[in-house]
């Protein structure tokens, strides 16, 4: 098989394990075999490579529903969280817009146009996932970046916090809600009804740490499996994608917003 077909095949078959996705790669196959010189970092003839993001990074997800059932558009999301100078700009684009940073006031945040029923959110990695309180009603935020060992994951139903986790620096910043059945699933340790203080306790106690079933130390890994588990997305797998240039995201919006 030719190199990029293999990243293909590979990627989007071999880790994911979509049957859609097996059916994406077995046609892009034919492909191929007409285009032998295709460069590996280059899609094939009518599709495009998508970003993917997960990792140094904090992403929101809105279900597309919500946006409709308040009769918004990106736009009208944009304007409520606040966004100032205000550009469209692709998928890809937007992806490495959100990623970077700029000061301690101020970040770059991405929002997509609706693509396979969510509405991402893309901004540098900080350790509070508080950017769509009091904006939408129904959220998932996620976060993580190894230097200083942070990850966080949020989930908000019906402008009720259901679960809020951020670990960073050694020490527990947010431990709200009980432990989710997916988090339970995952064997992640159990720290409902517990504060910041004893959740660290906990988090550091011989019987956790001595046990293998549980996972009380977390990284970004971990970040995805429940991003995963919560929405059925692993955003890292993005990168696996090719897709018809047709059924490419619309453009979305990128801005800057100025810190609390």
């Amino acid at each position: 098989m030719f190199a990029w077909y293999k990243r293909l095949f590979a990627l989007q078959v071999g880790t994911k394990g979509s049957k859609d996705l097996e059916v994406n790669a077995l046609e892009t196959l034919a492909l191929a075999e007409e285009n032998e010189n295709i460069p590996v970092n280059q899609a094939p003839p009518g599709y495009e490579w998508m970003a993917g993001f997960g990792y140094k990074v904090n992403w929101y997800m809105i279900p597309e529903y919500e946006l409709k059932d308040k009769g918004w558009t990106i736009q009208n999301l944009a304007d409520a969280i606040g966004l100032q100078n205000q550009q469209k700009m692709s998928w890809n684009d937007g992806v490495e817009f959100g990623y970077k940073s700029l000061s301690s006031n101020e970040s770059q945040v991405y929002i997509s146009s609706p693509f396979d029923g969510w509405v991402f959110i893309i901004n540098e990695a900080d350790e509070k996932l508080d950017l769509l309180d009091d904006v939408v009603a129904n959220y998932y935020a996620f976060g993580s970046y190894r230097v200083v060992d942070y990850v966080g994951w949020k989930y908000v139903q019906d402008n009720k916090v259901v679960r809020y986790f951020v670990f960073s620096c050694g020490d527990i910043w947010k431990n709200i809600g009980d432990q989710t059945v997916d988090e339970s699933c995952l064997n992640f340790v159990d720290l409902s009804g517990l504060d910041t203080d004893d959740a660290i306790d906990k988090i550091c106690s011989d019987d956790i740490v001595d046990n293998e079933n549980i996972i009380s130390i977390f990284d970004e890994d971990h970040v995805i499996e429940i991003c995963k588990a919560w929405t059925g997305v692993n955003p890292c797998d993005f990168d696996a994608q090719s897709v018809p240039i047709e059924k490419l995201p619309s453009l979305g919006i990128g801005g800057r917003l100025i810190k609390a």
